[in-house]
């Protein structure tokens, strides 16, 4: 029984975020597209906008950067039949030598694999995620290398659709109330939820404050994500990396910004932003090998080299 409200627990604690976000960008964007008709203006925006989020979305939870895990025995690892083990290395065993000698790989015993230094283990998508920026409760999955350049989109339109579609609201509030004292009171959701149950304001007005809340709280957050992102692809280390860990099993450091740019946001580049959907090479996702079988450890194979 336990194990039953524990499972439904994590599948609310997962869902609901990502459910509260989609219900949150339409309301938005119909309520701006309605004030714009009434308006006598365009509303394509309110169609463009909320199109490239989606689009975003779905490419960020179809691209996920979950370590893939290779067929192939663990660099180091000396194979009673060295042929079956090196028949997947393009460059013969040196390729495989070369790996071990960098140390780019560690344990992960929640996995059971050898994965990539800048892998990380995720708790809740319970998987090793390759180049982990951060656990997005919001949108439910991971943000890794695989995904990282729809995450960045998604949140510049997010900052951008959400202010749009507040400043649309904050002026038909006007004729609600004046943004000054002490009618800036009824523009806090709380109180004016209360009002609305004493009688004391219509269901729009609340209806209205409401996204401002929300849509307020959404638009800060999703620039300062995007800027965040975008400092990750900058600098080629993310939140969740520690610098000296970088420093010493890295050896990206003489890459230019262009290069960087382009590990994560590949050849299509800033054309991304405008087309989500554009024919791309995915980008590389190191992948992790499978632990010895038997009593080996890491720490005792790492007196073996390969033949």
């Amino acid at each position: 029984m336990w194990a039953l409200w524990s499972g439904a627990w994590t599948t609310i604690v997962r869902e609901v975020p990502l459910v509260f976000t989609a219900l949150l960008v339409m309301a938005i964007s119909w309520t701006t597209m309605q004030l714009r008709r009434l308006e006598g203006r365009p509303v394509w925006i309110c169609y463009f906008v909320p199109l490239q989020i989606f689009l975003n979305w779905l490419q960020f939870m179809r691209h996920r950067s979950v370590v893939p895990v290779s067929i192939e025995n663990y660099p180091g690892y000396v194979h009673r039949y060295s042929s079956v083990w090196y028949a997947g290395e393009s460059n013969g065993p040196a390729s495989a030598k070369d790996r071990w000698e960098e140390g780019r790989y560690k344990e992960c015993l929640s996995c059971d694999l050898h994965v990539p230094i800048r892998s990380h283990h995720c708790p809740y998508c319970r998987r090793c995620i390759y180049i982990l920026d951060h656990h997005c409760f919001f949108l439910g999955r991971c943000v890794g290398r695989g995904n990282l350049k729809f995450f960045i989109i998604f949140c510049f339109y997010a900052s951008l659709g959400t202010g749009y579609g507040l400043l649309h609201i904050l002026k038909v509030m006007g004729d609600f109330r004046a943004a000054k004292f002490p009618d800036a009171i009824f523009y806090f959701f709380p109180f004016s939820a209360v009002m609305y149950c004493s009688g004391r304001t219509s269901a729009l007005e609340t209806y209205y404050v409401g996204l401002l809340n929300f849509g307020l709280g959404a638009m800060l957050m999703s620039g300062f994500l995007f800027c965040v992102g975008v400092w990750s692809v900058v600098t080629n280390m993310t939140p969740h990396e520690d610098k000296r860990e970088k420093r010493e099993h890295l050896k990206e450091e003489t890459l230019t910004i262009f290069q960087k740019f382009t590990s994560v946001f590949g050849d299509g580049g800033l054309l991304h932003f405008l087309f989500p959907l554009l024919p791309f090479a995915a980008p590389y996702l190191e992948p992790g090998y499978r632990m010895l079988s038997g009593t080996h450890t890491l720490r005792e194979v790492r007196s073996i080299r390969p033949h």
